[in-house]
Order: structure tokens, then C-alpha cells, then sequence
């Protein structure tokens, strides 16, 4: 399993915190995303679990299960973007179909509603 080169991570405080206050949220499934143009010609990208979503333990397993989801569908994205990746309650459980399929729904939503388009409704299952 390949990590993502350090120039792909998005980190440090001052990164993270403009991307929150700046950036656009999109949610699907077990999966939020706060998107912003960064102006290069790759994407950075910060997988977060905050405490509400479980222990240490459960906490970094969401972290790498995000980062892995990135990692296999990150070609599909458009380049240029600053991306937090969060998790959300019931991560875990869920399938990996399921993970990489809101994972590409609610980047495809931020960086649409970021770029000024409006994110398309969600499908009624």
C-alpha cells in the first residue's frame, strides 16, 4: 500500500483552520468534506475523525480507511484543491463500495457548490 507523497497531505494548523473557515462543506453518507481551490496542480488532503466518532483506537482506523479511499479514487478528481476529509458516525461499519461512493459524491458536491455550481439533489432510494 502506496501513502500519499508529503506533498499531497494537507497539514498544519494554519492549512487546516483556513480550509474550516473558508472552504465549502458537502456531506453523503458517512462522509464530510470542506473543499478550497489551492491554486496548484495537485490536491492536499487532511482525513479527520474527531472524538464524537469513537476512541484512539476507532479514530485512527477511520483516519487510515479514509486516506486508502482517497488514495484508490483520487484520479477521478479534479486537480487543484485543498480537501478535509471527515468522518462521520457509522464509518466503520460501512462497506467499502459504500465508503469510496460517498466519499466521490461529497467531494464531487463541495467542489461544485465551491465553484460556484449548485450540487446536484440527492437520489431518493
Amino acid at each position: 500500500m502506496e501513502n500519499l507523497p508529503r506533498a499531497e497531505r494537507l497539514h498544519g494548523q494554519g492549512a487546516v483552520g483556513a480550509l474550516f473557515e473558508s472552504g465549502f462543506r458537502a456531506a453523503a453518507g458517512v462522509v464530510a468534506v470542506r473543499a478550497l481551490a489551492n491554486g496548484l496542480d495537485r490536491n492536499r488532503v487532511a482525513a479527520i475523525a474527531g472524538r464524537a466518532t469513537g476512541n484512539a483506537v476507532k479514530r485512527n482506523r477511520q483516519r487510515r480507511r479514509l486516506r486508502a479511499a482517497y488514495r484508490a479514487a483520487k484520479k477521478t478528481f479534479p486537480a487543484g484543491w485543498d480537501l478535509a476529509i471527515l468522518a462521520r458516525r457509522g464509518l466503520l461499519e460501512t462497506s467499502w463500495a459504500e465508503l469510496t461512493r460517498d466519499l466521490g459524491q461529497a467531494v464531487e458536491k463541495a467542489i461544485a457548490v465551491s465553484s460556484g455550481g449548485r450540487p446536484r439533489p440527492p437520489r431518493r432510494t
